[in-house]
């Protein structure tokens, strides 16, 4: 007995559908049946601490840590991009800012004087538009004298994704400012640093640099 038209295209309806279900099913099966697999009957995970530098968190009840191969490679940049002499002369761990798009990381002097602030832009896009960043601190602009795009290696992407940071950017940027006049390093203590991203009015961001060592992470 012949098949209907109807019978047909259902039949070639089902095919196709098994030909696109098939490899995700296969996927999920083999993930499922691994001894590493979370069950479907576990609960979602709950963080109870999260990085220092994931700014989508809002949860003020859930602990910020600076991770290890996070601290080491923000180290290592800072290092490698630092123009004011051979070394920075003080560092700084966890110093966010308030909405947390940025941190200071090292402070020094040059030859002249002048006080110099390296930082780390983790907001995506204001890393993305270096021209359109402005810093301010100690009454007037602090001017930009270096950057860098810093690319992100996987092993802290994957740390970072641990504590519950969903999207870590694979890139951040690196600037290093120098102040409007002659200033020790000794003034960086207890400094307020201003960030404004686009004119007139765009988004602001500041951070209070701490008066001795390292500040306490929030």
């Amino acid at each position: 007995m012949p098949l209907s038209r109807e019978t047909r295209l259902n039949l070639i309806f089902l095919g196709l559908l098994l030909v696109t279900v098939a490899p995700g099913a296969v996927i999920m099966l083999r993930r499922q049946l691994s001894p590493q697999a979370r069950r479907f009957t576990m609960r979602d995970v709950v963080h109870q601490q999260a990085a220092y530098c994931d700014g989508a968190l809002t949860n003020p009840n859930v602990q910020r840590v600076v991770p290890q191969l996070t601290a080491a490679w923000v180290r290592q940049a800072a290092d490698g991009n630092w123009k004011a002499g051979a070394a920075p002369e003080r560092r700084f761990l966890g110093c966010m800012s308030l909405h947390r798009t940025f941190e200071v990381v090292a402070a020094g002097d040059d030859a002249r004087g002048y006080l110099h602030l390296g930082l780390m832009v983790w907001d995506f896009t204001m890393s993305q538009h270096p021209g359109v960043l402005a810093f301010h601190a100690d009454g007037g602009p602090w001017r930009v004298d270096g950057f860098a795009q810093v690319g992100m290696p996987w092993s802290v992407r994957r740390e970072l994704q641990n504590l519950g940071f969903v999207d870590p950017p694979e890139a951040i940027a690196w600037f290093e400012i120098v102040s409007p006049r002659p200033m020790p390093v000794s003034a960086a203590r207890g400094l307020l640093l201003e960030c404004q991203f686009g004119q007139p009015a765009g988004r602001q961001d500041s951070c209070l640099l701490p008066p001795s060592g390292n500040r306490p992470i929030r």
